[in-house]
């Protein structure tokens, strides 16, 4: 199995969020890639070839996703990732993670996989939040193995 994360982070949360999904595919022995969408020159610069997609964005606005880098990536992904195996992340700072809920919806009638519920942290990491991000990526191998 080959994984990729690619996720956007306005604040440096969402960011802090991708870095210990990646610290635990790691110690699961899990290939994998990481993209920060900010540092990256083409959306073609992500292949289409992994087993299991990691996105990440925080909520924005009104509780929805970032408008002006991820959500075009996004628009371009999710046609291209039917039959591919998504699972979503991100932080928030107000409200009650509703931009979650909407974007899991929005996978799931694209007809992608979206393999388990979407991992929301409120505000910054907190040390007991390395456990739910662990769980989280636990989950995830663990359903990924199943398909």
């Amino acid at each position: 199995m080959k994984a990729v994360i690619v996720y956007y982070s306005g604040t440096g949360n969402t960011q802090t969020l991708a870095n210990l999904i990646s610290q635990s595919l790691f110690k699961l022995g899990i290939l994998h890639d990481i993209f920060d969408i900010a540092k990256i020159k083409s959306f073609q610069d992500i292949s289409l070839e992994y087993d299991l997609y990691i996105l990440g964005c925080p909520a924005m606005g009104f509780e929805e996703l970032e408008k002006l880098d991820f959500r075009p990536l996004f628009d371009y992904l999710l046609p291209n990732l039917l039959g591919k195996n998504i699972a979503l992340f991100g932080s928030y700072s107000w409200g009650n993670g509703e931009w979650m809920t909407k974007w899991e919806q929005e996978v799931l009638k694209s007809k992608a996989k979206l393999i388990q519920k979407g991992l929301i942290i409120k505000d910054q990491s907190k040390e007991n939040d390395y456990d739910k991000v662990n769980n989280f990526v636990i989950n995830l191998v663990r359903r990924q193995n199943e398909n």
